[in-house]
């Protein structure tokens, strides 16, 4: 089998054989997709002729007055009998939904939840040189490591990550005792 090969199909058993490297696809032979195409051609010659046909005998006629009077019949504006309901309808439906809004609005339990989200949150500012694992007490960011001899406070408040080890068993409380 030859890695470029300029392929000569030969059509046999339903499907293409390259007669040079032996390459197997599945496919139609030429003459089928020839007799296809002239099919295809026939049909639109021959749609040609019989609208050609018709418009030849004056079955369709197209000219300026034939446009003009069908575009007479087209309404230019929506009668007043007409515009006023369909105005109060729209006043009507559009005020239907902002009341079904309202009520999910107030019915829903997102509003009593965030209603009681505080408006403004407190923000713990920590000093530059304390870890903020530790918000109860300073203790210096890792590096280094510590441990619990090596510093002054015992039974605070530890929050993940805990960068020194501190809280050991992992219940929030550091260097317990």
């Amino acid at each position: 089998m030859r890695l470029f090969c300029s392929h000569n199909f030969v059509y046999t058993h339903g499907h293409l054989y390259c007669s040079k490297c032996g390459k197997k696809t599945p496919g139609k032979p030429r003459k089928k997709i020839q007799i296809k195409k002239i099919g295809v051609v026939i049909t639109l010659i021959s749609l040609i002729g019989i609208v050609g046909f018709f418009f030849s005998n004056g079955v369709f006629e197209i000219n300026e007055k034939n446009i003009s009077d069908h575009f007479k019949n087209i309404p230019t504006n929506i009668p007043k009998e007409i515009q006023i309901p369909i105005q109060e309808k729209t006043k009507e439906i559009t005020t239907n939904i902002y009341k079904q809004i309202d009520s999910i609005k107030k019915d829903t339990e997102i509003d009593k939840i965030i209603s009681l989200i505080p408006k403004e949150t407190p923000v713990q500012t920590y000093p530059n040189n304390c870890d903020h694992s530790y918000p109860d007490v300073c203790i210096p960011p890792y590096p280094p490591g510590l441990d619990c001899s090596k510093i002054s406070y015992n039974n605070f408040k530890v929050l993940q990550p805990d960068p020194h080890g501190f809280d050991k068993d992992k219940d929030g409380i550091g260097c317990e005792k």
